[in-house]
């Protein structure tokens, strides 16, 4: 209970250290728990699930967890998660401000900052995580047979992102 205490303010969104990667960061906790069930059964390979966890075992367990968050934020911060995510969110707002159902690269394009999104290819990344969290999917590319340039690719939205909320 004390590590989940110490992990909980460093999920915050804004000021907390593990804010930008709190989707990972936040499922830390339950696999320390898990990872200390896993170092107690290989301590106790015939009696294991009649003797409670010792602290020693949590403290290991908790160091591992430690170990791996500081693994994480390393491999997060060189994959460029924060400015993704930071992308990303500014998306949602976008979709959720339009109410979309259904929406182009070219209809998000025209609703972005040109700043942060200088060009169609610059939505991906963002787009990406959107799709892997669930917000938006992509359909399938209609080729129109014809000549110039393609049609913009094409994506479906959660309906509650597309519910207005009361």
């Amino acid at each position: 209970m004390q590590f989940q205490d110490r992990v909980e303010p460093k999920l915050r969104q804004r000021e907390g250290s593990l804010g930008h990667i709190s989707d990972w960061a936040g499922k830390v906790v339950g696999a320390t728990a898990r990872i200390a069930g896993l170092l107690h059964l290989a301590e106790h390979l015939e009696n294991g699930h009649t003797v409670p966890v010792s602290q020693e075992t949590m403290r290991g367990a908790i160091e591992l967890g430690e170990y791996f968050t500081s693994h994480g934020l390393a491999a997060f911060d060189a994959m460029g998660a924060d400015q993704t995510s930071d992308r990303a969110t500014s998306l949602l707002e976008t979709l959720r401000a339009h109410g979309w159902g259904e929406f182009s690269k070219r209809d998000l394009m025209l609703k972005v900052s040109r700043s942060e999104f200088p060009t169609a290819d610059a939505l991906d990344p963002a787009l990406g995580l959107l799709e892997d969290h669930g917000y938006v999917r992509a359909l399938p590319v209609q080729r129109t047979g014809g000549r110039g340039r393609p049609p913009s690719p094409r994506y479906l939205t959660h309906p509650r992102l597309s519910t207005p909320t009361h």
